[in-house]
């Protein structure tokens, strides 16, 4: 199977820990599937928030490998956190 590769950027007011991908599984718990990896900068989003912590790794990129969730009941929603220092997430 060819694998997805998602994208985005995460910015927040002071840290970053982490991007993540998951899945609820059907108990409702959050299953990981892998981190991003948050590498460069996209500068439309530096000019928009030129203050942000960290805005030269705001850009994210995971790559999913669909034989990781091919086993669990179908459908599967994919659910991108980013996380704070203080380990809050957004969704």
């Amino acid at each position: 199977r060819v694998p997805v590769v998602f994208q985005g950027w995460a910015l927040d007011d002071l840290s970053i820990r982490r991007v993540w991908m998951g899945f609820r599984n059907r108990a409702g718990a959050v299953v990981p599937l892998g981190d991003a990896a948050r590498v460069g900068m996209r500068p439309d989003v530096a000019v928009a928030h030129p203050n942000a912590h960290d805005i030269f790794h705001s850009a994210w990129a995971l790559t999913l490998n669909p034989e990781g969730i091919r086993a669990q009941a179908q459908p599967v929603t994919l659910l991108c956190y980013a996380e704070d220092g203080e380990g809050l997430r957004s969704e």
